[in-house]
């Protein structure tokens, strides 16, 4: 009799886990190229689509992958392509949070493109070349130029004349005549300080060690007159 009752007991308890699991709800979806559609915390985004070859991307929650004819699972989703025509893609989406509600995770801006050709991602710089490419498609801007008015060219150095060459299109920075002639009087100045400065200490050398040596001398007289 306690078998029994132990034996009720556990089918009751694993009644009761089974009911307790979520029930997983499906709908089938029909999306067109770049629409999007919120299911129970799951948002569903139809990037692009290949008749022809029967297979589309998409995008859910911020992870791309391309769906054709195999069953897949992303973000806890299960998508199932079911038919794909010129213009709009049906998908079977599977979800085991019933009732669930989107939140911040249901962000597929990631996966979208930000450009769809050069002219988008005009930076008003003339010194970079602008272009959309990649997957997702975005802006990349490359430096081709340093200059192409002598404004560009400007480095704070008073000394120097700058200008943007019209054929290289950079910077030259030339140092000014009056800057250069004041340069070589500063060097000559420093250069004739230091010959100055060593005929001195030359001089001086001997004065010191005729000095030392009378001190001396006068030191040992002092000590004799003493004793």
């Amino acid at each position: 009799m306690r078998k029994v009752i132990i034996l009720v007991i556990i089918l009751i308890f694993s009644l009761h886990l089974i009911s307790a699991k979520p029930t997983p709800v499906s709908e089938r979806i029909s999306l067109e190229e770049g629409q999007s559609i919120d299911f129970n915390g799951k948002r569903l985004t139809l990037l692009n689509l290949d008749f022809e070859k029967e297979k589309v991307i998409v995008c859910v929650n911020g992870e791309k992958m391309i769906l054709a004819d195999e069953i897949k699972v992303t973000n806890g989703a299960t998508l199932d392509l079911r038919k794909v025509t010129i213009n709009k893609a049906d998908i079977r989406i599977r979800v085991n949070c019933p009732g669930c509600e989107c939140d911040e995770t249901c962000d597929n801006s990631i996966c979208l493109d930000k450009c769809s050709k050069d002219e988008d991602c005009d930076d008003g710089n003339d010194l970079t070349e602008d272009k959309c490419y990649g997957n997702p498609k975005r802006c990349h801007y490359k430096k081709i130029k340093d200059c192409t008015v002598d404004e560009h060219c400007d480095d704070m150095n008073e000394c120097t004349i700058d200008k943007c060459s019209e054929l290289l299109k950079k910077c030259v920075h030339t140092e000014k005549t009056e800057c250069e002639e004041t340069k070589e009087i500063n060097e000559k100045i420093t250069s004739t300080s230091v010959i100055n400065t060593k005929k001195y200490a030359q001089s001086i050398h001997p004065l010191l060690i005729s000095i030392t040596i009378g001190v001396m001398i006068i030191a040992v007289m002092i000590k004799k007159f003493k004793y």
